[in-house]
């Protein structure tokens, strides 16, 4: 153990106390080192550390009783947890070339009316698959790192370990992230498609504790700049908006259905009309979905300034 570890490991064990942890949950943290497997969520692990100083690599205690072939796994694993934080960046002072610097800037010019809601939304989805195209290229430059629970479970064999385990929040949080991948809800064309996303985040809280659910929104939302938070927050007030077509297009049989979803997908309306002119049903349900929604707009004056905001 270096100086650095030694004494973040000694502060841990006293700011521990001071968070009124037992003597069991302190052996547990003391034998796990800084890994996924203390028995507490990401966010207790955080306030447990955040007076001590942090020095990159050393920062990281490391678990007892590494050998010479769990030792290179540890070490992968906080070589990649380093990187990508430093590629993400720090919400406080982020350096160029992150993550949240980039759209700390594309804010800035929204802010300052040098590009448009819509352009924005392009240089988000832009910018952030460029982050994932360079997290995957990280996961494979470090190739023995852990990355799946799979992966969690042999490296617990290697070491030996039953106990403690992983906070359950935290493995659903790991499931959040996979289902709903940004990837996920583009078309072929790279559009985003934000209603999919919704109900697909909403069918994924379903039955969930509510305080899991609101240890997954807070995590998510940690990172997101002040005007990517006004952003989600305009989002749920016009998912009405939204909701409104699925309610509509409930009252037609499902092939109604597909066949409008699949017209308003294309971008051009030359083919939307093709492929509508042949099913009168389906325009006839499309019209009432048209007029709903127009009408929704006008009783609801906020909910139609955010719409034409952010498809300005």
């Amino acid at each position: 153990m270096t100086p650095t570890e030694k004494a973040r490991f000694n502060m841990m064990g006293e700011k521990a106390k001071e968070l009124g942890l037992t003597k069991k949950e302190i052996s547990a943290l003391r034998g796990a080192g800084e890994s996924p497997w203390t028995g507490l969520r990401q966010d207790q692990l955080e306030t447990l550390f955040a007076d001590i100083p942090a020095q990159k690599l050393n920062r990281y205690i490391r678990p007892l009783g590494l050998s010479s072939e769990s030792r290179p796994i540890w070490e992968d694993y906080i070589q990649l947890k380093v990187e990508r934080e430093t590629l993400r960046g720090d919400p406080e002072s982020p350096k160029e070339d992150t993550r949240i610097y980039k759209e700390m800037r594309f804010d800035a010019a929204l802010g300052a009316g040098r590009i448009s809601p819509r352009a924005w939304k392009s240089l988000y989805r832009q910018n952030y698959a460029n982050y994932i195209s360079q997290m995957q290229a990280l996961e494979r430059a470090y190739p023995q790192a852990p990355k799946t629970e799979q992966d969690w479970d042999a490296y617990r064999d290697l070491l030996g370990w039953d106990e403690p385990v992983r906070h359950p929040d935290d493995i659903k949080l790991d499931e959040y992230y996979k289902v709903m991948e940004s990837s996920r809800f583009e078309n072929d064309l790279g559009e985003f498609d934000y209603d999919a996303y919704r109900k697909a985040e909403a069918a994924f809280f379903q039955g969930l504790a509510p305080d899991t659910t609101a240890y997954i929104k807070a995590r998510k939302d940690r990172y997101k700049t002040p005007t990517r938070a006004a952003y989600t927050r305009d989002m749920k007030k016009v998912q009405p908006y939204y909701d409104l077509q699925d309610a509509i297009l409930r009252q037609y049989p499902p092939e109604i259905a597909v066949v409008i979803e699949y017209a308003l997908a294309s971008p051009d309306p030359t083919i939307q009309r093709t492929i509508l002119i042949g099913n009168p049903q389906a325009m006839i349900a499309l019209r009432r979905v048209r007029m709903a929604k127009a009408r929704l707009r006008v009783q609801n004056p906020e909910m139609d300034k955010i719409l034409r905001f952010w498809s300005s």
